[in-house]
């Protein structure tokens, strides 16, 4: 089934790829990788698939996750839940906040206040986009850029403090639609770099 969005960005669409640095417990491997590579029908909304590799913990029940667009809102779908909840909204400026919902160690939901912190036009990859710079507080430390399009500088979805190794920062991101983006945190995508000749 194809799906239109009302909006000209379009949030993980089929064929989106991102790659995110990883510490201390992935040391041997590549980085994460996140990518899209077909969608789903839930309750009637058209979701892109996300899946990850390597599988980390703690992301999801079966570590993929299920993301819908509706205008300038991207909801999550928790399947134990049966229900979509805010992961982002590129709607709010600054100074406003919303509440976003996350799997903790032991399955069960649990929310996060967002804030907005700053709100800026940026140009990337040929694509005006607007970036919001957030923080949270608590065991979830979701911080750096929500960039429409991209999604969060550190980590796509909130993770827990204690699985911080899953945490970036964005290494590159790219979709049919959007060529190549290196944030230019590394020098490539997709290699380890040791710092051993």
């Amino acid at each position: 089934m194809q799906f239109s969005f009302a909006q000209t960005n379009n949030f993980a669409p089929i064929g989106a790829k991102w790659w995110y640095s990883t510490q201390d417990y992935f040391p041997a491997i590549h980085p994460l990788t996140i990518e899209v590579l077909s969608d789903t029908l839930i309750d009637g909304n058209t979701c892109s698939i996300l899946s990850f590799t390597p599988n980390p913990n703690y992301v999801s029940d079966d570590n993929d996750i299920f993301l819908f667009q509706d205008g300038e809102i991207i909801y999550q779908y928790f399947p134990d839940e049966g229900d979509f909840y805010k992961l982002y909204d590129f709607s709010l400026e600054a100074g406003q906040d919303y509440w976003c919902h996350v799997l903790d160690f032991d399955g069960m939901l649990d929310s996060v206040l967002v804030e907005i912190e700053s709100v800026e036009m940026v140009e990337i990859s040929g694509h005006t986009l607007k970036k919001q710079t957030i923080k949270t507080t608590g065991h979830y430390d979701w911080f750096g850029e929500n960039i429409e399009i991209i999604g969060n500088t550190q980590s796509i979805i909130p993770i827990h403090d204690l699985m911080e190794s899953l945490q970036g920062p964005l290494r590159c991101y790219e979709d049919p639609d959007f060529e190549l983006y290196s944030t230019g945190e590394t020098t490539t995508c997709d290699e380890v770099l040791t710092g051993i000749s």
